[in-house]
């Protein structure tokens, strides 16, 4: 943002570099990607994508899809507010069993599953029994797109990595992790 900030300010005063790209305000708003060890399987390419995708790939903006909540309509992204949100595709039910233990265990990290239909699934790029973890700024911080082994195991670690926390599940820590 800050050299996009750059470009604008030297083309506006005549003095553009031959080098610099003039990336669209839409993707410098909402299309910018996170690429970082905290964001396991995130994107390794450009930070700010030539066009706006938002299709639920880690390290970028959770995509909106309207959810019918009760009697109104409510969009995806009023769901990551006050913590961390897992999403949980049909078939998905041993992604929620993973979170509701997580919290058991950590309950200082917010975590909650949420079971979404399979047009809100396949937004974010989720098959039958995938889930995709969203951060509470609404970005995708992972996702398994179909099931994996042992759902407890993966989301410990995802967690831990996203938080960037060295030894959160570390061997024979059952709860209440004292450096979180």
């Amino acid at each position: 943002m800050a050299e996009q900030a750059m470009i604008r300010f030297r083309a506006r005063h005549g003095q553009a570099a031959p080098g610099d790209r003039l990336v669209d305000d839409i993707i410098v708003t909402l299309g910018y990607r996170y690429a970082s060890t905290a964001v396991p399987g995130g994107v390794e390419t450009d930070p700010l994508p030539a066009r706006l995708e938002l299709n639920g790939e880690p390290g970028t903006r959770a995509p909106h899809v309207w959810l019918r909540r009760g009697e109104r309509p409510a969009s995806t992204l009023d769901l990551f507010t006050g913590g961390f949100v897992l999403l949980t595709a049909p078939g998905g039910e041993s992604w929620a069993d993973a979170a509701e233990w997580h919290t058991g265990q950590w309950p200082q990290v917010p975590l909650r599953a949420v079971p979404v239909s399979a047009e809100v699934a396949a937004a974010y790029g989720l098959g039958d029994g995938g889930a995709a973890l969203v951060r509470p700024d609404a970005f995708v911080a992972w996702r398994s797109a179909g099931r994996t082994g042992d759902p407890r195991s993966v989301l410990v670690d995802i967690i831990g990595r996203t938080l960037s926390r060295v030894g959160y599940a570390r061997p024979g820590l059952s709860s209440h992790p004292a450096h979180l």
